[in-house]
């Protein structure tokens, strides 16, 4: 992970420690989850089409997505 994931993030959907919250909370739009899973395979140099991501996603499920997007807001902001 780098800044630039992190200001990226935040210039699109906000600041992180909120999204983090309401991933953790269940508050969170299929569209803020679909934009950070995008996000997270990009900063890995896997570049991926919003709308064929989101496709996937809902066909294999969004839980193992929510877990990877709140393991990354867990190590992003130091929590155990």
């Amino acid at each position: 992970m780098d800044i630039r994931l992190v200001l990226e993030m935040e210039a699109e959907l906000g600041p992180l420690p909120q999204l983090a919250e309401k991933f953790k909370t269940g508050g969170w739009a299929v569209a803020e989850l679909v934009t950070v899973m995008q996000m997270l395979l990009q900063d890995d140099e896997d570049t991926v089409d919003f709308m064929s991501l989101g496709n996937r996603m809902l066909v294999q499920g969004l839980g193992i997505y929510v877990a990877r997007v709140n393991t990354f807001f867990d190590e992003a902001l130091g929590r155990a």
